[in-house]
């Protein structure tokens, strides 16, 4: 093994440990295809299934994934090539530093607030915590308790996403370079006090955010 570890006896092969596949040649209508119009998906082995589209697709079909989130609802994943679309450049540049009482501090003093779902939704995250505790592993009413915990952390991982990406798009458009502070988020949070509050901000996806919005955002 990589990390140096003794391999042990194999582990049993469980329903629940693989929660999602991935045709990689659907654009070529190989495992999977979008049919009716964009209204189904079609997946080998399984057939047409309904699928609800939050936006209109665009550019030619390369991949299909499929996954089963931890609230029990399925997604498709689906990746399509389209051109880039250069956006129109502005001449500004920004640094910017993260902190924990604020999200973030740009160089033009601009500040972004910190939003804490995890403090807002604590209190049913430790109730659907001691359900699962006070639930007999492998009954249907553990299963049911866990998949409850797991919506509930959905909803605080959605949260978490939706600023980071808005946030992160607001800046892409409107600056041409964007210095961000490299952070070891494992380091900080293992290392300093206020470490389960760098975990709560969400710092590992929010410093990689406007690096992947700026490879998407051609000028």
């Amino acid at each position: 093994m990589k990390s140096g570890q003794t391999p042990g006896y194999p582990r049993f092969k469980s329903r629940d440990r693989y929660t999602t596949f991935t045709f990689k040649d659907a654009g070529r209508g190989n495992g999977a295809a979008i049919v009716a119009g964009g209204a189904r998906v079609r997946l080998h082995g399984i057939g047409n299934v309904k699928m609800k589209q939050h936006r209109e697709m665009e550019g030619a079909l390369t991949t299909i994934g499929v996954t089963l989130d931890g609230d029990g609802h399925w997604y498709a994943l689906i990746t399509r090539e389209v051109p880039a679309k250069p956006l129109p450049a502005t001449g500004r540049s920004v640094g910017i530093d993260v902190g924990l009482t604020t999200f973030a501090a740009l160089s033009n003093g601009e500040l972004v607030a910190n939003p804490r779902p995890l403090k807002t939704a604590r209190i049913a995250v430790e109730r659907a915590l001691r359900k699962v505790s006070r639930r007999k592993r492998g009954s249907r009413r553990r299963g049911k308790a866990r998949r409850l915990l797991a919506k509930t952390h959905a909803h605080v991982r959605n949260i978490r996403k939706d600023f980071h990406h808005k946030t992160a798009r607001a800046i892409v458009q409107t600056y041409d370079r964007v210095a961000v502070e490299d952070l070891n988020v494992k380091g900080l949070a293992r290392g300093c006090s206020p470490g389960p509050f760098t975990m709560r901000a969400g710092r590992g996806s929010s410093s990689s955010s406007p690096t992947k919005r700026k490879k998407l955002a051609v000028r």
